[in-house]
């Protein structure tokens, strides 16, 4: 063997040594972080740091096509524009955001408001997408929880329909082990105190995560909530919730609900 090819090996072992060191140390790091309340002070800390600032408004946007009018494809924009009175400079919550462009239901108002916002997705491919777009939003590259505390999952990838698994090990995408972060966490550690529009499409998992909600804490002005992968009894329970805490229902269509908070006239 040449000592080009010795040097090869050498350094491909390295490599591998050391992305094996990197996935100890996350794995260790998400362990210690498991199981931690909301408000816990150390969960605060990893939310802040794992966050990616939004890009320059100078920036240009990466899309693969920017000419939509409506990035969701179900006039998202039109309607929430009408609800919110072309409201300017608001900010979205985008749990389930997908690449960030694709069925996007923040991105019209981001362009055309000049919102901001949090997009939320943990998988792997749509991670890599997001950040290339150049989004003018904040980016947690994980899932939301589905309790009032940390939770390690495995968050398995399926295109638009990534989502945590649940249990077993049929799957038919690659799949990650995550730490999902409570919603209450990622807004205080942004020091969000309300959010005009919430998008959450996270594959059948909407119930759960709108459970540990405190619509006091962090008031929203408007949902779109997916229901596609709900069975009746879910659904009527969504909609139960958002009637306790002031929601008018205004529309349904073949995936989501939406909904608009009775104090916004």
């Amino acid at each position: 063997m040449t000592k080009a090819g010795e040097n090869q090996i050498k350094s491909s072992v390295l490599e591998k040594k050391q992305n094996d060191h990197d996935e100890q140390e996350e794995r260790q790091k998400f362990d210690d972080l498991n199981g931690r309340g909301e408000q816990d002070e150390l969960l605060l800390t990893y939310a802040r740091d794992v966050m990616i600032e939004p890009s320059s408004r100078h920036v240009p946007y990466f899309m693969d096509d920017s000419s939509p009018r409506d990035f969701s494809g179900l006039n998202y924009n039109e309607i929430f524009s009408t609800l919110l009175k072309n409201k300017k400079n608001g900010f979205f919550v985008d749990c389930g955001a997908f690449d960030g462009e694709h069925g996007s239901v923040s991105m019209g108002f981001e362009r055309d408001f000049n919102w901001t916002g949090l997009l939320v997705d943990a998988g792997p491919s749509g991670i890599q997408k997001i950040m290339m777009k150049s989004r003018k939003a904040w980016f947690a590259p994980t899932c939301m929880s589905t309790q009032r505390k940390s939770m390690i999952v495995t968050f398995e990838e399926r295109g638009m329909q990534s989502r945590i698994a649940q249990g077993g090990s049929d799957h038919t995408g690659p799949v990650v082990r995550s730490l999902c972060l409570p919603f209450h966490t990622m807004m205080q550690a942004m020091g969000v105190s309300k959010v005009d529009l919430f998008n959450l499409d996270v594959e059948g998992m909407e119930l759960p995560i709108l459970k540990t909600i405190d619509f006091n804490l962090v008031p929203v002005d408007a949902m779109v909530i997916e229901h596609f992968n709900n069975n009746e009894t879910v659904r009527n329970e969504i909609k139960r919730i958002m009637e306790e805490n002031g929601f008018r229902f205004y529309l349904e269509n073949t995936y989501d609900y939406l909904f608009i908070h009775s104090r916004v006239q």
